[in-house]
C-alpha cells in the first residue's frame, strides 16, 4: 500500500509539472510568435537588435526551463524514450558547432576549435534530438564558465563489443530485431568539450549530477539554469549505453566527456545518404517549395485569440489560405461542410469540444482524409499516443516558430511521413 501512495505522489507530481509545463507554453507560444513578426518588420536599428538579442536571449532560458522540468517528470516517470532513426553525425555536431558560433563570438577572447574525427563522417542509427541536447548543454556549460581562453569540441569513434544490456533488451522484446543495413558494427562515439574556465574542486564534482543542485549560490545568481541540465543528459547518456565522465581542476578548465555506443550503418557515402530518413535532407531536393505551400487552405482551431491572430498573420504571410475556429466543434461542422482543407491545425485543450474528441469525429466519424497536427504544450508520450488513437498524425510543440510549422506542412505535403514531431 506504501508503494501505491509513492507511485501516486510520483504520478500527481509529474501530471502537475505537466500542466504547468502546457500553462506556460502557451503565451511562451506568443511571445515567440510576435517576437518574429517584430522581425519581419524589417525596422533594424541598433536598438531594436539590442532589444530583440535580450529577447531572443530570455524565450530561449525560458524554453530551457520548461523542457529540463518536462525531461525531469519524464525521468522520474521512467517515460523518457529515445528516436532511433539514421543520422549524419559528423554533419550534426558541425550543425551543432555553427550554432554556438556568434554566442562564442560575442564574448570576445573566447574560440571554439572543432577537432572532429574523420572516422565520424558516416551515418549512424540513434536519436540525433536527444544526442544534440547533451551536447549543447555541455557547450553551453563550457561557455558559461569560459571568461578568456578557448573552448574545443572533439569527436572520435572506435569499434566495441555489442552492449551487454541491448542484447537482454532484445531478447525480451524490448528492442526491435537489428535492421538489414546495420552492418557497420557498434561503436563506441566519444564527444569531449574542454574549456579553459575556472574548474572545479572534487567536492563541486561530486554534487554535478545530483537533481537541483548547482556547485554553488553565486552560479545560480550569476548564470541561472534549473540545475537538471547535466542530470537530464547522463540518463539520456545511459539510455545509448554510455555515460558522462568529467575532469576538472580549480584555474585549468574542465572537460566533460560524453561516450555512447551506437549502431553504424553500411560505410560508404553514396549508400549511407540514401538511407537518411530526415525529411529536410528530402525537401533540399524540391524546387520552388514556396509555391508547394501557395494557396493551400489551412484550418487554425485554438481558443486563444492571440494565438489565432498571430499564427493566421503568419500562414497568410506564406501565402496560404487560413480559416480559424475557436473550439472542436467549430471546426468539426467547418471541415464536414466544404471538405477544403489540406491541413489543419489543432489546440487540444479547448473548451465546448477538445481537440482529441473533434479529430476523432472528423478522422474516424465522418471519414475526411484531411491531415491533422496537433498543437500542443504537452510534450508527454501518453499525449501523442492518444493523439495517434483518434487520428492525429503529427504534432508541433509550443512553441513553434514560423520555420518550423511551414517546415512540417512542407513535409507532410512533399512525403506524408505519419508521426512527425516538431519540438
Amino acid at each position: 500500500q506504501s508503494q501505491k501512495k509513492a507511485e501516486d505522489a510520483s504520478k500527481a507530481k509529474s501530471d502537475f509539472v505537466s500542466f504547468i509545463c502546457h500553462e506556460i507554453r502557451n503565451p511562451l507560444q506568443s511571445i515567440v510568435l510576435t517576437a518574429s513578426e517584430m522581425w519581419q518588420l524589417g525596422i533594424h536599428t541598433p536598438e531594436f537588435l539590442s532589444l530583440h538579442n535580450v529577447l531572443q536571449d530570455c524565450i530561449q532560458m525560458m524554453i530551457s526551463v520548461v523542457n529540463d522540468a518536462l525531461d525531469m517528470a519524464k525521468i522520474e516517470a521512467g517515460c523518457l524514450e529515445l528516436e532511433l532513426v539514421p543520422f549524419d553525425l559528423y554533419k550534426t555536431l558541425n550543425s551543432i558547432a555553427n550554432a554556438f558560433e556568434p554566442l562564442v563570438t560575442r564574448k570576445n577572447l573566447v574560440t571554439l576549435e572543432r577537432k572532429l574525427d574523420v572516422s565520424t563522417k558516416r551515418i549512424f542509427y540513434g536519436d540525433p534530438t536527444r544526442i544534440r541536447q547533451i551536447i549543447s548543454n555541455l557547450l553551453s556549460n563550457a561557455m558559461k564558465f569560459t571568461e578568456s581562453g578557448s573552448i574545443s569540441l572533439a569527436v572520435s569513434v572506435e569499434p566495441c563489443e555489442v552492449p551487454e544490456e541491448y542484447t537482454k533488451e532484445k531478447l525480451s522484446g524490448k528492442k526491435p530485431g537489428e535492421e538489414s543495413h546495420l552492418d557497420g558494427g557498434w561503436l563506441m562515439v566519444s564527444v569531449s568539450v574542454c574549456d579553459s574556465g575556472y574548474g572545479m574542486t572534487k567536492e563541486q564534482q561530486e554534487l554535478l549530477f545530483n537533481p537541483f543542485q548547482q556547485t554553488s549560490k553565486d552560479d545560480y545568481r550569476k548564470r541561472g539554469g534549473t540545475g537538471l541540465g547535466l542530470v537530464i543528459c547522463k540518463s539520456i547518456a545511459s539510455g545509448f549505453y554510455g555515460d558522462i565522465k568529467v575532469k576538472s581542476e580549480i584555474g585549468t578548465g574542465s572537460t566533460f566527456t560524453l561516450c555512447i555506443k551506437l549502431q553504424a550503418l553500411e560505410f560508404g557515402d553514396e549508400v549511407d545518404y540514401r538511407l537518411l530518413s530526415n525529411h529536410r535532407e528530402k525537401l533540399s531536393c524540391q524546387k520552388d517549395q514556396e509555391d508547394l505551400l501557395k494557396d493551400k487552405h489551412i484550418l487554425v482551431v485554438d481558443d486563444n485569440a492571440v494565438n489565432l491572430k498571430l499564427v493566421r498573420r503568419m500562414l497568410e504571410k506564406h501565402g496560404l489560405k487560413v480559416d480559424i475556429a475557436i473550439h472542436g466543434k467549430q471546426a468539426c461542422e467547418m471541415a464536414t461542410s466544404s471538405n477544403k482543407y489540406d491541413i489543419i491545425l489543432m489546440d487540444l485543450e479547448m473548451p465546448v469540444m477538445n481537440g482529441f474528441e473533434a479529430s476523432r469525429i472528423i478522422k474516424n466519424e465522418r471519414k475526411l482524409s484531411v491531415p491533422i497536427v496537433a498543437l500542443t504544450g504537452n510534450a508527454l508520450d501518453e499525449e501523442r499516443e492518444q493523439c495517434l488513437e483518434v487520428g492525429i498524425e503529427y504534432f508541433c510543440i509550443k512553441p513553434c516558430t514560423a520555420k518550423h510549422c511551414l517546415e512540417l506542412f512542407e513535409s507532410i505535403l512533399i512525403d506524408g511521413e505519419v508521426g512527425k514531431i516538431y519540438e
